[in-house]
Parts: structure tokens; sequence; C-alpha cells
């Protein structure tokens, strides 16, 4: 099998379900995306060569056009990509399903694109229409326990969910705040730690001790 065979058969399964939902694809940069109120949601394909073995998976993003607004100014993100950033990125594991999957023959290529198909209808696709709404994603944002399948890493993650706690009026925005910093220092993320204490401070929020 050539690479080639591999992605087409891939997009080409997700496709139809994808289309019907409102997504548009793009074959070459192996993803489909929607525009929804206040935001995007993508669902990209990352599709790795390993000749005689090919690996991909599924991972779906969601952009919160009022929470990039706010952090991407302390984000690393290169202007001219800021319109490509993404709040959350949530991998297969998040709904119970393999992290990637491993083809070298027809017959694997095969059962990799019905059960990616299936994924993305069953679970994915109901998760998304689920999460059009600010207060559901700040709450998958400051969850207590982050799911081994939420992707977003804390140099995006404790920002956009100060931000999105903020939009959604919480009252324990100093108490979020700190519990982010004590997550970054406990991690040595000195370079985060700058940039987060600038941005608490730009929100008008106290810094812990």
């Amino acid at each position: 099998m050539l690479k080639d065979d591999v992605r087409n058969a891939v997009f080409e399964a997700i496709a139809t379900p994808l289309k019907a939902a409102g997504f548009k694809g793009s074959r070459r940069e192996m993803s489909f995306r929607r525009v929804v109120p206040g935001g995007v949601h993508t669902l990209g394909m990352p599709l790795a060569d390993y000749r005689p073995t090919y690996v991909f998976n599924l991972l779906v993003t969601v952009r919160v056009d009022a929470i990039e607004a706010i952090t991407l100014p302390f984000s690393r993100i290169v202007t001219k990509y800021w319109e490509r950033s993404s709040t959350l990125i949530i991998g297969p594991e998040f709904f119970d399903a393999p992290r990637e999957h491993r083809i070298r023959n027809e017959a694997e290529l095969l059962i990799a694109v019905a059960e990616s198909a299936a994924l993305f209808e069953g679970r994915m696709l109901p998760w998304l229409d689920a999460s059009t709404d600010l207060a559901s994603i700040e709450r998958q944002l400051n969850a207590p326990v982050r799911h081994p399948g939420q992707y977003t890493d804390l140099d995006s993650y404790a920002f956009a969910g100060l931000a999105a706690a903020s939009l959604c009026g919480r009252q324990d925005l100093d108490a979020l705040a700190a519990r982010y910093l004590a997550e970054m220092k406990a991690r040595n993320f000195t370079d985060t730690i700058e940039r987060f204490q600038a941005f608490v401070q730009q929100m008008g929020l106290a810094l812990p001790d």
C-alpha cells in the first residue's frame, strides 16, 4: 500500500458523516472544519508513514473566539497563525477509543476506517454538538481531574481556563489562578509562569504569594 491509498481511504470513510454534519474537508491537510456560533470545530486525521506501517488517529479541536481573543496576546503562537488556534484538543482516549490505528495491510485498513467512522458518528460528533456553549467548554477546561484524552497542554489550558471562567462569571478566579500557578511551579514551567503572571495581572486578579 502507498501512503496516498491510506490517505484517500481514511478521508473518504469520514467524509460522508462529516459533510452531513456541516464540515468542509481538506484532503491535503487531512482535516475537516465547520464554523459554529462563536467558534470553529475541526477534526484532524494525522497520518504518519513508517512504511510498511502507517499510523493515524482522530483529533477533534474546539476554538472559542471569545476565549482566544483574551489569551492569544499572551501565547507563543505567531500572530499570523492566530486564526487557526484551538481552545481544546481532544484525542480518541477521551471517548474510550484506542489512541491510534496501525495499518500494515488492506484488512487492517478496512477495520481502521470503519472504526474511525463509527467513532466520529457515535461519540465525537455528539460531543461536539454538545460543546457549542461557553459553559460546557469552561467545565472541560477547569475540570478538577484532567482526562488523559484531553491533549491541550498546560501552557494553553491554564490561560484558556481562567479566561473561560471569567467570561462565565465565576467568583473564584483568584483561587483558580493560584491553582494553575501552583501546577506550573510544580512542573517548573518557568517561562509559562512569567507569562501567566502577566496574564493574571492583566485580568485584574491578585497574584498568590
